[in-house]
């Protein structure tokens, strides 16, 4: 598969309903909202799931706000996907503080079950703050997602980085790149002696994790069982994944440390994207023209390995 793209460019979301919606009193529905078309259309409708997706409230006395931005997904689920292959994408990411510009990868069915049981490729992922963030746009990551829990998400044993020192990821096109077969599987960016992640097949997940043969469920401890015992060595990463290019902003996943870089929200707390929204004088300034703040992807190619 070869697509051209254009630019994935975040926007605000007060240039279409204004300022004062953002923060209180309104309740705000999306036209032509996807979700009905990108959900699982073996489940049955999920009417909280719909109005979740395709609206949003704001309420000044609990904080509750619009978000603020809004930005673009690319997903190949309904079209492509591969099991074990090669996928080429090449892409100028964006600058503009706390902008996160990613090319990954999800099974198209939860073989495993839920994230990140049946796992998460990251080919790349970056953050838009400049090189004096302690990982800028002058640094692109790659790495695995998978565990028997979220909370035991073992990325952290399969990732690796890549840094410019005189020049950066936002000056210029760069290929990123994912080889996959049953044996190993290395991410790379431009050339293969660039890589961030080169890994061997040779021990089974569960055991690479090191994982606690216990763990607290709810109120209870239960015995930690193997998710992948019927999957081969490269389980969870034996399955159908799909591409997905992305371009979000903020968050309280942790990809932003608290602490760092001036940080405008703290992740735990309960009104981060007002506390966010608040601050768009100091982090908007940073996102320069439309281009400037886009992930702009020149070709995406997929090769399915026979």
């Amino acid at each position: 598969m070869h697509v051209p793209a254009p630019g994935f460019s975040p926007t605000l979301t007060s240039d279409v309903i204004g300022d004062d919606p953002i923060y209180g009193g309104y309740t705000w529905n999306l036209t032509d909202c996807t979700y009905n078309i990108t959900r699982d259309q073996r489940t049955p409708f999920d009417q909280q799931m719909y109005y979740k997706a395709c609206g949003a409230v704001s309420n000044q006395t609990s904080g509750e706000v619009i978000s603020p931005i809004q930005s673009a997904r690319l997903s190949t689920k309904l079209t492509t996907n591969i099991t074990y292959g090669k996928v080429e994408v090449r892409a100028k990411i964006p600058r503009g503080d706390w902008i996160w510009p990613a090319i990954w990868m999800l099974p198209v069915e939860n073989t495993y079950g839920p994230w990140p049981l049946s796992g998460e490729i990251d080919i790349m992922e970056a953050r838009g703050n400049g090189p004096r963030y302690f990982s800028g746009y002058n640094k692109v990551q790659g790495s695995l997602h998978w565990g028997p829990f979220e909370t035991l998400d073992r990325y952290w044993m399969t990732f690796g980085l890549w840094r410019l020192r005189h020049s950066t990821f936002a000056d210029d096109f760069h290929t990123y790149t994912l080889e996959w077969t049953p044996k190993f599987l290395r991410i790379y960016v431009d050339s293969r002696l660039y890589y961030m992640l080169d890994l061997r097949f040779k021990v089974p997940f569960f055991q690479r994790g090191n994982f606690p043969p216990v763990v607290m469920n709810d109120t209870d401890y239960i015995a930690l069982q193997n998710p992948w015992v019927n999957g081969g060595v490269s389980a969870p990463f034996d399955q159908k994944f799909y591409l997905l290019l992305s371009v979000a902003v903020g968050g309280t996943n942790g990809w932003f440390p608290d602490g760092e870089g001036e940080k405008p929200w703290l992740d735990w707390s309960q009104v981060a994207m007002r506390d966010f929204a608040k601050s768009r004088d100091k982090w908007y300034p940073t996102w320069g023209d439309t281009e400037s703040r886009a992930m702009i992807v020149e070709s995406v190619k997929m090769w399915q390995l026979c």
